[in-house]
């Protein structure tokens, strides 16, 4: 049961804050926290540090704790203001004087617990203390909330400087006027120019509106589209152009006349706002190029583990096809060619949760193998390969927040499972920028580092005379995994990361910049983003759906009919007959089509086999059914007109044959018959008919040397050996009674 006390960090939920809070929050997505102040028996008072509510109140701790243990709420271990509270010795001696003064004006009331809490009390402490030290009241009411949000701390009551000012906004110069002239009494802004040394009139202008625009003017005409400009040719075209105060002849030209440079703005002065007011980011595209932009001027932020609040908070999916090949499990002379490898790595710890190696080209169908080996059993999971190791070896079984892909699997249809079945978000990187998944990405690069580089069969340039690098392919696929499994295990284990910089508290708690170090210092100290489910779920969301029919001969699915333990109870195909058929949600594997997972409606699924008439379909794969009704129905197309052809034979034959019929029905030469007649002798005439048909069809068999033969048994495959064994002891029976008579003529 999680224990609730003084300065417990309680964050509840967004999906589930407008229940619990007090006051609801106003415009904000964050999650509400909450800090204990004061814990009793059954009670506690809270502050909130993020909501609208500046005064302390009662929550009850059973509500706590359920909200605790229904994941409505989670206890965090960090203080959301541990930045102020913390702060560096410099900035507390500087405004020391500023936060002894606030402590001591509450001290004598902070104390009294838990009289400070209670409203009623409350109030009549704060009176006191203003009586006492001539203060206002929401003076003190302001430091008590400092106080209470930081963490009951001294260092809480520090002066927040770096919230104050107006950093970044503009200075308006009210009584300057569009010139920029000087002689108004506006002082020149910013550092003196050195020209004025020489003259005291060459003091410089300030940067009115007017040259603002003229300096984005310049920017966007000489800047933003003339390929690799540098910003100081930009700036003396622009003086040319904007600047000039007339035109003269010289040499033979006309000429822009330039004014004093001490009256226009300064190369200084243009790079200041060119920084200030340009967006830099888009100038570089339109430079460069977008792919050129992303390559060499793009934005290296350095630490795209700050993505990351903690393990599972999320995690890069990547597959590569391996530089390798491989042989035949059951022939080791038949090479196979490349395998493809996926890898999954939690981005915060750099651990690699998930992996899949196979010959399943990069789709879904791979991907989700990957997915789902992220929260499989790593202990039997390496067992598969003969690899003996313990759970806290590779502790990795878990689903994470979100997943980070590249625009591949992640962004078919089939990826909406992640999003509506396991509520796991899924963010796509845009084309060519792998670097927005470098984590995964330099897997790979260590991969063919530690392992792939070193086997036989390794890509590589094949130079004139050289051999063939394919033809020295010896491992197949389950050794590979084997060896990948390995190279994972030692990197999570051993893998000391130069490039991860670790936070304040990782350093304060001396924690190695090891995977499975950070990962278990994550567990401790920044987790509530993992999720565990059991396998079948995890497989069953990820599997793609489709709908199938319930008829009388089964559940139709992909032209193949199946049937489960719930439809016979039920009675299903009875009532179908009946009724007529419905549809019902399935889920399936596209590589095996012996099984299709009836979803019911409570979620769960029911296992649905092929009946006996598509027995046939056992061991194949979806596509290869599919295959086969495409490769039938197009073979009956072209047998249409063979049909057609033979049909209408048929057709004609019989028009020829009812023709003769019915003109010997017609024949004159017969005599007249009544129809009554011609009735009665129906039992008569087939007497007749019989009689004749039968000296007709009777057999008449004669004597030859080929029906004197007699008939021979015929064995079965799987009787001949038995036969092979008879026919061997006749002969020896017969071989024995020729030696006895042998015998009885020498003696006589």
């Amino acid at each position: 049961m999680p224990k609730i006390i003084k300065g417990s960090i309680l964050q509840w939920i967004t999906e589930s804050a407008e229940s619990y809070v007090v006051k609801p929050m106003v415009d904000s997505p964050k999650d509400l926290l909450e800090c204990v102040l004061y814990a009793m028996d059954d009670q506690c008072f809270v502050i909130q540090l993020n909501g609208d509510v500046k005064l302390p109140y009662i929550r009850e701790k059973k509500e706590i704790i359920s909200a605790l243990n229904s994941g409505k709420a989670i206890q965090r271990t960090i203080h959301p203001n541990t930045k102020q509270i913390c702060a560096d010795e410099n900035y507390i001696d500087k405004h020391r004087h500023s936060r002894d003064r606030a402590f001591e004006l509450i001290q004598e009331i902070v104390e009294d617990e838990p009289n400070i809490y209670f409203s009623e009390k409350r109030g009549q402490l704060v009176k006191s203390v203003v009586e006492k030290h001539k203060v206002t009241k929401s003076e003190i009411y302001k430091f008590l909330y400092r106080y209470w949000v930081g963490g009951n701390t001294k260092n809480a009551l520090l002066p927040c400087y770096d919230r104050c000012g107006a950093p970044g906004k503009d200075r308006v110069i009210s009584t300057e006027d569009a010139s920029g002239d000087l002689k108004n009494g506006v002082a020149k802004r910013g550092r003196p120019s050195k020209k004025k040394k020489l003259n005291p009139d060459f003091e410089g202008v300030n940067v009115t509106e007017e040259d603002k625009k003229i300096f984005n003017i310049a920017i966007k005409l000489y800047y933003s589209k003339q390929g690799n400009r540098p910003l100081t040719a930009v700036y003396q075209k622009m003086k040319v152009h904007f600047y000039s105060i007339g035109k003269r002849f010289e040499r033979g030209v006309v000429v822009n006349v330039m004014p004093p440079s001490h009256t226009v703005p300064t190369y200084g002065q243009f790079r200041y706002w060119f920084n200030k007011l340009q967006d830099y980011a888009e100038t570089q595209r339109k430079r460069l190029g977008e792919k050129k932009y992303n390559l060499v001027a793009r934005a290296i932020l350095g630490d795209s583990t700050k993505m990351a609040n903690g393990p599972g908070s999320l995690y890069q999916i990547d597959a590569t096809i391996a530089d390798v090949y491989l042989v035949s499990l059951l022939d080791p002379t038949r090479i196979i060619g490349r395998p493809v490898v996926y890898f999954v790595k939690d981005v915060f710890s750099r651990m690699v949760v998930g992996l899949y190696v196979g010959l399943e080209s990069p789709s879904w169908t791979a991907a989700m193998m990957a997915i789902a080996n992220t929260a499989a059993d790593k202990v039997a999971f390496c067992a598969e390969y003969g690899i003996e190791i313990s759970e806290h070896e590779w502790p990795c079984r878990y689903l994470c927040e979100k997943f980070v892909g590249d625009g591949g699997e992640l962004l078919s249809i089939n990826s909406d499972a992640l999003v509506d079945r396991l509520n796991i978000g899924v963010a796509n990187c845009a084309p060519y920028r792998g670097d927005l998944k470098a984590i995964v990405e330099r897997q790979f690069g260590i991969t063919n580092e530690k392992v792939i580089d070193w086997l036989p069969g390794a890509v590589h340039d094949i130079g004139p005379g050289e051999r063939d690098h394919r033809l020295d392919a010896t491992l197949n696929i389950h050794q590979f995994t084997k060896l990948i499994i390995v190279m994972v295990l030692e990197h999570n284990q051993c893998q000391w990361l130069n490039d991860y910089r670790l936070d304040r508290a990782m350093i304060a708690d001396k924690v190695d910049p090891i995977p499975l170090k950070l990962w278990n210092w994550g567990i401790l100290n920044r987790s509530g983003h993992l999720r565990e489910k059991t396998q079948d779920v995890i497989k069953l969301a990820l599997m793609p759906r489709d709908t199938a029919s319930v008829t009388e001969k089964g559940i139709y699915f992909r032209k193949m009919y199946y049937t489960c333990d719930l439809a016979l109870r039920e009675q299903w195909y009875v009532e179908a007959r009946m009724k007529g058929r419905w549809n019902v949600e399935v889920s399936y594997d596209i590589r095996k089509a012996d099984i299709i997972y009836l979803i019911k409606k409570d979620k769960t699924f029911e296992t649905c086999c092929l009946v006996d008439a598509d027995a046939r379909f056992k061991g194949a794969s979806v596509e290869e059914v599919q295959d086969f009704f495409e490769i039938q129905d197009i073979k009956s197309k072209v047998h249409e007109t063979e049909a057609i052809q033979s049909s209408a034979r048929l057709h004609a034959m019989l028009e020829a044959e009812l023709s003769d019929a019915r003109a010997r029905s017609k024949d004159r030469s017969r005599p007249e018959v009544s129809n009554s007649r011609r009735v009665k002798e129906i039992k008569e005439n087939r007497l007749v008919a019989k009689q004749q048909a039968r000296e007709k069809e009777a057999f008449d068999l004669k004597p030859t040397k080929q029906n004197m033969e007699p008939a021979k048994v015929l064995a079965f495959a799987g009787e001949i050996k038995d036969q092979a064994k008879v026919r061997t002891a006749a002969e020896q029976q017969m071989d024995l009674l020729a030696t006895i008579k042998e015998s009885e003529k020498g003696d006589s």
